[in-house]
């Protein structure tokens, strides 16, 4: 397998690094305990002449600096092991690439209406086109973003090089790149960045570098039962008012404790007026009064039944199999909802009543939506770097992504394919999923995001279910939000 695909920029350390350089073995070292020691005269021509000494020091610390600046030292990552420098691809090793790769993923759920899977279909092209000089293989993790993380962040910190390729959420670069896990893919994207959505060009984007290619954009959409529901609502207000008005006509989310619920919460309170959650200067800032009325609603809407209580245990699968056996009139999704819902083998009371709609408006304010979506990173520790970027490749090509568009309702990252009739065709509500994506708003940026996830999503949850008033669930979030921070940036100027 060829690993030749990187170039090793020079790594920086202070002298003192780079004085004993680890792993050298002391001259005269004796196996039997002991250490000859000779004495060490300096040459009968120098002695005596201060000035000849000196010089030579001088030249003896600056060989050391030298070597300290060609790399002598390693930087140390956040979870205190050594990393290596950052290591930038060579996008013309990609041509060299063979032997086996490995494309690491969540769960492959995401299906077609005549059942195929998305990744699965991916991965087979490549393999068609590609083999058998080169070949990937698929590994699929948990289908819960946050146990993806896990499993991908264990991988990394031991180096296994298990996942050469990862299909990675859009808020996790920073924490990533941060730990020295992903090749700097700046050489590579760089010519073709302006190609992509923008809000999925800064999801790539830490520190200057690009650590990633955008491949699927996301954001949330409004789905309702057109055998019941005519004029679907335009503001949340007017969701939760339908939704409790009568017995079918409940509305569903993700309410769970995880990433899904962190993105709902979002969601409202942006639309609400909210702004900043982590502010430029790394403050919690989720106390603030658009939050706090988004989150009264949303627990009002479980106390007076316009969202059944077993949301608070719900991903986005449950949430789906609810709407799609007519179990709630509305429910709010990703666009590959909308294929699967048209699957009439799985959900023949609802495909082909399936309404999509945005997502509604604050009463009074401009709808914004909150940016989901994965792009493709290669891991530092892979062994085949050279496949992996092939893989890369073919997986953000414009026809692969244009096929997860028009086969598995999946946004394109690709500005282009926003205009290709057959992506439009295929999309649900492809000109307000177009404008909720373009003008998407991002989830806090830092390197420590699962934890402010974690704190923002524990609260919320606690909150639906009745265990905390909603100040007292946004007062504690906005306390763990600032631990969290405080600790990522501990050691920052």
């Amino acid at each position: 397998m060829s690993g030749a695909a990187l170039s090793l920029p020079r790594a920086t350390s202070s002298p003192a690094s780079a004085a004993a350089p680890s792993g050298a073995t002391p001259p005269a070292a004796s196996s039997s305990g002991g250490a000859r020691r000779t004495a060490f005269r300096l040459p009968e021509f120098i002695r005596g002449r201060p000035q000849v000494i000196a010089g030579i020091a001088a030249a003896l610390i600056g060989v050391v600096v030298l070597i300290a600046i060609l790399g002598g030292g390693g930087d140390t990552g956040s979870d205190g092991g050594e990393v290596s420098a950052v290591k930038v691809i060579d996008p013309d090793s990609m041509s060299s690439g063979q032997g086996t790769v490995s494309y690491c993923t969540g769960k492959d759920v995401v299906t077609s209406r005549d059942g195929r899977k998305q990744h699965e279909t991916a991965i087979e092209g490549f393999n068609r086109k590609f083999g058998p000089e080169l070949q990937a293989n698929l590994v699929e993790f948990a289908d819960e973003a946050s146990q993806q993380y896990e499993a991908f962040s264990r991988d990394q910190r031991n180096r296994t090089g298990q996942c050469d390729v990862f299909y990675s959420d859009v808020t996790w670069t920073a924490d990533f790149a941060n730990n020295g896990w992903l090749i700097d893919l700046s050489p590579y994207v760089r010519p073709r960045l302006d190609s992509f959505v923008e809000a999925m060009r800064d999801a790539a984007i830490f520190n200057d570098k690009i650590w990633g290619v955008p491949k699927q954009a996301d954001a949330g959409l409004l789905y309702y039962n057109t055998d019941s529901v005519k004029d679907p609502p335009t503001t949340w207000q007017e969701l939760y008012q339908q939704a409790a008005a009568g017995r079918g006509k409940r509305y569903r989310y993700q309410g769970l404790d995880y990433e899904g619920l962190t993105v709902n919460f979002l969601e409202l309170a942006y639309a609400a007026g909210a702004q900043d959650i982590v502010t430029p200067k790394r403050k919690a800032n989720i106390t603030q009064y658009p939050a706090l009325v988004a989150l009264q609603l949303m627990v009002d809407g479980v106390k007076n039944g316009a969202v059944p209580y077993d949301v608070v245990n719900q991903k986005e699968a449950a949430s789906l199999n609810a709407f799609g056996h007519k179990r709630a009139d509305f429910m709010r999704n990703w666009p590959y909802a909308y294929s699967a819902l048209n699957d009439r083998r799985n959900y023949p009371d609802v495909a082909g009543n399936v309404g999509v709609a945005p997502l509604p408006s604050w009463q009074g304010q401009a709808p914004t939506s909150v940016l989901g979506g994965h792009i493709l990173v290669i891991s530092a520790f892979s062994k085949n770097t050279a496949g992996a970027l092939q893989l890369v490749d073919y997986l953000s090509s414009a026809e692969v992504i244009k096929q997860d568009a028009t086969e598995f309702s999946l946004a394109p990252a690709l500005r282009d394919l926003w205009r290709d009739r057959q992506v439009q065709r295929a999309l649900p509500a492809s000109n307000d999923l177009r404008s909720a994506i373009f003008d998407a708003k991002a989830r806090p940026v830092t390197p420590n995001y699962a934890e402010v996830s974690a704190a923002i999503s524990k609260n919320v949850n606690r909150a639906l279910r009745g265990s905390l008033d909603p100040q007292t669930a946004l007062t504690t979030a906005n306390d763990e939000i600032q631990e969290a921070l405080d600790d990522a940036y501990r050691s920052a100027p």
